[in-house]
C-alpha cells in the first residue's frame, strides 16, 4: 500500500512540473524598427508563473533554451539567472 501512494505522488508531481515554451513577438524600437524575437514562458498547467520577453532574435536559440529548463526541471524562481547566463554567454 505504501509503495502504491508513493508512485502515485510521483506521478502528479511529474504532471505538475513547470513547463517552458518559447514565444514570438513583433516589437518596434525606435533605434532598428520593427523586429521579431522570442521570450519564453514558465507554465503551471495553464497557469503563466512568469514570463520574459525579447530575450533573443534567434528563433532556435529560444527553443533550446526553453527545452533546456524544462528537461531540467528549472525552478521558476531562477528563470531570470538562467536567462542573464545565456545572454551572457553571447
Amino acid at each position: 500500500m505504501e509503495t502504491e501512494e508513493i508512485i502515485v505522488c510521483a506521478e502528479e508531481k511529474r504532471s505538475e512540473a513547470v513547463r517552458y515554451l518559447p514565444f514570438v513577438e513583433r516589437l518596434v524600437s525606435e533605434e532598428i524598427g520593427a523586429y521579431t524575437t522570442y521570450g519564453i514562458r514558465a507554465l503551471l498547467g495553464n497557469e503563466v508563473l512568469a514570463e520574459v520577453s525579447d530575450i533573443t532574435t534567434d528563433e532556435e536559440a529560444a527553443v533550446s533554451l526553453a527545452r533546456l529548463c524544462t528537461e531540467n526541471g528549472l525552478a521558476v524562481e531562477h528563470l531570470f539567472e538562467v536567462i542573464e547566463d545565456f545572454l551572457g554567454s553571447f
